[in-house]
């Protein structure tokens, strides 16, 4: 429990970092604690390195802003090319998780897409010609408070240890639930 008030509590101290450092830099972020939470939990969860988390979270903001350039440049804004930019996105970071073996996650780069998602959906319907300058501008307000955030996850796991909630059991040969489970019998 111990572990879980002071990572709240931190993180809750970077949310308000990341609002005035967003206004110093004149980002205008919206919804600091969006970003704050979403790079908590990519620090949080013990699945992969430190590096790989971050650069598939990266990898899926990058994928999902070609999505939106797609969107923005050869497909009509109707219900089927926005169905094609899903495909493309999904398709996108799938192959990228794939190829790097699962050194890049696959969830790590979905949670940066629907970060990107969140963040400019909006705007995006709002005013599609505008892609290019308001694509940017939320990707920077995403990032600080994501980064912020992220900060507080990785020195939550390095200050007081992994909690056991969020421990990658993938490399373990049974989960402990399923070890539970086989005790039991015919349960």
């Amino acid at each position: 429990m111990r572990r879980i008030l002071l990572t709240g509590g931190l993180l809750a101290v970077v949310g308000v970092l990341a609002v005035y450092v967003g206004s110093w830099l004149n980002l205008g972020l919206r919804n600091s604690i969006y970003g704050a939470a979403l790079g908590a939990v990519l620090g949080l969860v013990a699945n992969r390195s430190v590096l790989g988390r971050l650069g598939a979270f990266l990898a899926g903001v990058v994928i999902a802003w070609i999505g939106y350039a797609l969107r923005a440049s050869a497909l009509p804004d109707v219900p089927a090319g926005q169905a094609i930019a899903v495909v493309v996105v999904i398709l996108l970071i799938t192959l990228v998780a794939a190829l790097t073996g699962g050194r890049l996650p696959l969830w790590a780069a979905l949670l940066g897409s629907a970060a990107l998602i969140g963040a400019y959906e909006e705007l995006y319907s709002a005013a599609p010609y505008n892609f290019l300058s308001e694509s940017v501008v939320a990707i920077s307000a995403l990032l600080v408070p994501v980064a912020f955030g992220f900060l507080v996850g990785v020195t939550s796991s390095l200050l007081w240890g992994e909690d056991e909630s969020f421990v990658d059991y993938t490399d373990s040969a049974t989960p402990p639930g399923l070890a539970i489970m086989n005790q039991g019998g015919n349960a």
